[in-house]
């Protein structure tokens, strides 16, 4: 069956601007992306925000990374890119098409960093029903009107991109990396995932993080793990089973087999020389610390 896509225009206005403009702004509902075979040059800077469904985005300079609903993707006006559902399936989304000097003034500072095409925005929903909201509107009736749109698109844009000046990319994408891998530790690989969430292609994530932090992503994650891991034994009434089906060890005896590994004793050992150190109203922390 053809795929039946629904385009929503919410603005289409290719009036001149003297400092920047929105030029479209509307949402797709079944969309199939832009099509796989081959990379599009769009010739402007464009936003879209993935609401339902998932997919893959690819571009010239050879990255290629999974994205889903609450991701973010940036398109250059000159880089050639491609992004859209998995095989027969599809997406929803909802774009702004952009340009004018004040985008180029961003990018020429590294606030719209070409090597960061896919974001993911620390509030989706507050992001989204902020800028379904401005585009929504009317078309500002004067020179004032559209300035002051301009301005909310400006804070939309950078609350979506989470930037702050150019030196701290690089740790505000190591720290949502750490947030990714710190969480939904059930998950068995969430490293592709926080190399998306950094901004930077797998191997490049890979290498930077163990650079900043002294540790590779999957020994950083090993080690949140143990830290759960001995939270659970030391405040839970859990078996070692259940805490090892919690945290997504295949069974006990992975599990057993990877906390003696990290922590040189086994959990039982661990439950049993805590107990011993209780003090009332808490307990000591694990000893290894990231």
């Amino acid at each position: 069956m053809p795929i039946i896509t629904q385009n929503q225009v919410f603005l289409h206005d290719e009036t001149p601007r003297p400092l920047g403009r929105m030029t479209l702004a509307g949402a797709l509902f079944g969309s199939a992306g832009t099509g796989a075979r081959s990379l599009r040059v769009f010739g402007r800077f464009a936003l879209v925000l993935l609401v339902e469904g998932q997919g893959n985005y690819r571009d010239a300079r050879g990255l290629k990374s999974p994205v889903r609903a609450g991701d973010a993707i940036l398109v250059f006006p000159e880089l050639g890119h491609s992004y859209g559902p998995n095989p027969r399936g599809t997406w929803n989304e909802i774009h702004v098409v952009f340009d004018g000097p004040i985008f180029e003034l961003w990018r020429r500072e590294g606030l719209l960093d070409v090597s960061r095409p896919l974001h993911i925005p620390l509030s989706f929903s507050a992001s989204f029903a902020a800028l379904h909201a401005l585009v929504s509107e009317a078309r500002p009736p004067t020179i004032e009107a559209h300035l002051g749109q301009l301005h909310r698109f400006l804070a939309i844009l950078g609350a979506i991109l989470d930037f702050g000046p150019p030196s701290q990319h690089h740790l505000k994408g190591l720290e949502r990396a750490k947030t990714v891998l710190g969480a939904n530790l059930e998950k068995s690989d969430v490293l592709r995932e926080a190399a998306r969430a950094s901004g930077q292609s797998y191997e490049s994530f890979r290498k930077n993080f163990a650079r900043e932090t002294g540790l590779s992503p999957s020994r950083f994650r090993d080690l949140k793990r143990l830290e759960a891991a001995q939270t659970l034994l030391l405040r839970a009434e859990m078996t070692n089973a259940a805490i090892a089906r919690a945290l997504g060890f295949r069974d006990e005896a992975h599990f057993s087999r990877r906390f003696k590994e990290l922590s040189k004793q086994t959990p039982r050992d661990f439950r049993r020389a805590a107990s011993e150190k209780l003090r009332p109203g808490g307990f000591e922390p694990p000893t290894e610390a990231l």
